[in-house]
Parts: structure tokens; C-alpha cells; sequence
């Protein structure tokens, strides 16, 4: 079986448009917040903040919590990851477990932003690896799709995975015209 990996933007609207049922973001020591756990503490009013001013997530490495989307994202859960130190090794080793606990979540279609600060290779190869395995139906990577989709592509070759690496399909939402005004008698 062909691994299908797809890349969108990280941005609010994409984040707003991608239909998965749970999404993975890595919050390290960086204050204020950004990437994907800013972007999701925005859409769910400060929980990220609170659970990290509350002690609840940190960024130590193994450390996770699980936030319901709360209807405000279309992801159901947001899993968030530890990963207080952005060197190469421990990235991907944070990398590789967020796949893993996605996977025994029973996560179907999940959309993922790598860790900030380590070499975007490492991380797409340790992605790419972990995923091939994990049976997802969907995989949505979010971040700069310039940069990603080739670092996907040469991680799938090097490991001799069979992938297929695209941009995820924008949905496009039509407005509702308004309703026609009732005549009056």
C-alpha cells in the first residue's frame, strides 16, 4: 500500500478547513506560543495557555495532554506534546511518539505540525517512518508546503517507502445568499 501524505499551510484558515479527527502540536519553551499551539489556543480561547500556565502540559519531552476540540477546530482532539529541547535527536523521537500515540488513540485522519527549531529533514523522516506503519486513512502535514512536500518525498525514497506527496485539497465553501425578502401584502 502506497503511503498519502498531504501538506497544507500552517495559517488559520487552513487550519479551519482541514477535516481531521484529531490533530498533534508540540509546545516547547518558546513563549508566546507559536505555530500550530498558538493557532489552536486562538480557536479554543486560551486552553493551551491555561494548561500550560496550570502546569498541565510542559515542555519536557514525553509529556502529553489530550484537549477536545470543543467544537471550536474539526479536529474532536487535540493531542498536545512536550518537546522542550529542539535538537535533532529528541525532535524526531518527539515526532515518532506523537505518531505512535495517535496511532493507539485510534486516530483515522490526523493532521500534524512538526516541532519548531529542528532541521526540517529529521523531522519529515521520522514522520514518514513512523506513519507508514501507523494505518492512518488520512495524514494532513502542516507547515511551509514549499519546503515540506520535498522533504516528505526524499525522506519516503530514502526509506524506501512508497509515498505519494500532495497538497491538500482547499475546501471551498460557498456563500448563502441571503434570503429573498417576503413580499408584503
Amino acid at each position: 500500500m502506497k503511503l498519502r501524505i498531504e501538506t497544507c499551510d500552517l495559517s488559520l484558515a487552513a487550519l479551519d478547513a482541514v477535516e481531521v479527527d484529531s490533530l498533534a502540536a508540540f509546545v516547547g519553551a518558546e513563549r508566546p506560543l507559536t505555530g500550530l499551539p498558538s493557532l489552536v489556543d486562538w480557536r479554543l480561547a486560551g486552553a493551551v495557555s491555561r494548561a500550560i500556565l496550570a502546569g498541565t502540559v510542559t515542555p519536557e519531552h514525553g509529556e502529553a495532554l489530550l484537549l477536545p476540540g470543543a467544537g471550536r477546530l474539526r479536529a474532536g482532539r487535540v493531542f498536545l506534546f512536550g518537546v522542550g529541547d529542539p535538537s535533532p535527536r529528541t525532535a524526531a523521537l518527539a515526532v515518532r511518539h506523537a505518531c505512535e500515540a495517535l496511532r493507539r488513540a485510534g486516530a483515522k485522519a490526523v493532521g500534524i505540525a512538526f516541532p519548531a527549531g529542528a532541521p526540517l529533514p529529521v523531522l519529515a523522516r521520522a514522520w514518514v517512518e513512523a506513519a507508514a506503519s501507523a494505518g492512518f486513512a488520512r495524514q494532513v502535514v502542516m507547515g511551509e508546503t514549499r519546503s515540506l512536500g520535498p522533504a516528505l518525498e526524499v525522506a519516503a525514497r530514502e526509506l524506501g517507502i512508497a509515498a505519494e506527496v500532495v497538497r491538500a485539497a482547499a475546501r471551498v465553501e460557498l456563500p448563502v445568499p441571503p434570503a429573498a425578502a417576503a413580499p408584503t401584502a
